[in-house]
């Protein structure tokens, strides 16, 4: 307790501090709820010792200038939601979802966040708020940034961080065209997204959800289709090696240590075999009612019609774009889809490699 307050705490308030004469703030530093003589002082401060030693955090996530915090205390499960940078009033937080319901914090709670991510304070504070000893909460707490807290409801307490932050993100954005008309379809790319070593998969995905327009929507969602390009070709020289490591860090040494990238028009080609025909029928607008045999070509139509399209939003082709928002919808749609198999294949692709070199190693 001495650490939080007497540290951490007054370095905050230092920092936040309208003037420089910082000698006038009392030593030690002391913040307790209401006047010691009140009657319910020693419940009040027990309660909030009991809230502060019962909270565990579990997880964070940064993205862009937001802190998304998993932690567990008394009450259950909880996500808060925080800014870095700026105050979070600009931000739709009015969260209608059964998997969140509003929470708060105690005091203690609210000071052990701000000083561990070092949250700014909402306005610079007056020396007269502090230059007595012991300072009240109530001097303090306007000062603190907006931490919006939810708790999870049962159903969402299954849920890693990066599933949660992605459906609270869905909230913040609830407005966009493509929110509005592909919610479902985003959260189940989200799941399908294996849980180790892809935590850049979500960040990617999340830059694309707060884009704003369709267009950014598309393309930040294409770069994760490019993710895919050159998946064939690692697994291949992985088996080949006989490589025991993630297929991410051959990868990253492939294009590292040798300058290695896929041909874009290969690799989208390639990225098809990790998806059923039901993405290409959305990209089409058609049925597919063909052979076996004819539904590699098939897909290569719907692939060329994705990458002539990001083609077209990304190049100078020195004319307007004429892809209409319908037609961009249907392509999203088409997109995310392939993104949802495609996840879920590589994700049991990955798993098969995993066990076949365990079993490996058990016999050697």
């Amino acid at each position: 307790m001495n650490e939080l307050l007497n540290t951490r705490l007054l370095e905050w308030v230092v920092t936040h501090l309208a003037s420089e004469n910082v000698d006038v703030i009392p030593s030690p530093f002391w913040v307790i709820p209401i006047d010691m003589n009140d009657p319910v002082f020693k419940e009040l401060v027990s309660d909030g010792l009991d809230r502060l030693k019962s909270t565990k955090i579990t997880g964070e996530i940064l993205h862009e200038s937001l802190i998304f915090i998993a932690l567990s205390d008394r009450d259950g499960k909880k996500i808060c939601v925080a800014s870095s940078e700026s105050s979070l009033s600009k931000l739709n937080l009015s969260i209608e979802n059964k998997d969140f319901i509003e929470s708060d914090l105690g005091f203690l709670q609210f000071a052990h966040l701000v000083t561990k991510y070092k949250l700014p304070s909402v306005n610079k504070i007056p020396i007269l708020s502090v230059n007595v000893s012991p300072v009240f909460e109530d001097d303090i707490l306007p000062y603190f940034p907006r931490i919006h807290t939810l708790k999870l409801s049962e159903l969402a307490e299954v849920d890693r961080i990066e599933i949660i932050t992605l459906k609270i993100l869905l909230e913040i954005e609830n407005e966009t065209v493509y929110v509005k008309k592909f919610r479902d379809l985003i959260l189940s790319v989200g799941y399908s997204i294996p849980i180790e070593d892809h935590g850049w998969i979500f960040e990617q995905l999340f830059s694309a959800i707060r884009s704003q327009r369709l267009v950014n929507f598309y393309l930040g969602i294409y770069k994760l289709f490019e993710f895919f390009f050159p998946l064939d070709n690692i697994f291949s020289l992985a088996d080949k090696l006989e490589f025991n490591n993630s297929e991410l860090v051959l990868l990253e040494y492939c294009r590292g240590a040798l300058s290695w990238n896929v041909n874009h028009q290969r690799g989208s080609r390639a990225a098809a075999s990790y998806a059923p025909v039901g993405f290409a029928e959305m990209c089409l607008n058609e049925t597919f009612t063909g052979q076996d045999d004819q539904i590699p070509s098939f897909k290569a139509k719907a692939i060329d019609k994705l990458t002539n399209s990001r083609h077209a939003l990304t190049h100078q082709d020195f004319k307007s774009s004429d892809i209409k928002e319908n037609d961009l919808l249907t392509l999203t749609s088409g997109l995310l889809t392939f993104l949802r198999d495609a996840f879920t294949q590589y994700g049991t692709r990955i798993a098969d490699r995993r066990k076949i070199v365990q079993d490996k190693k058990q016999k050697e």
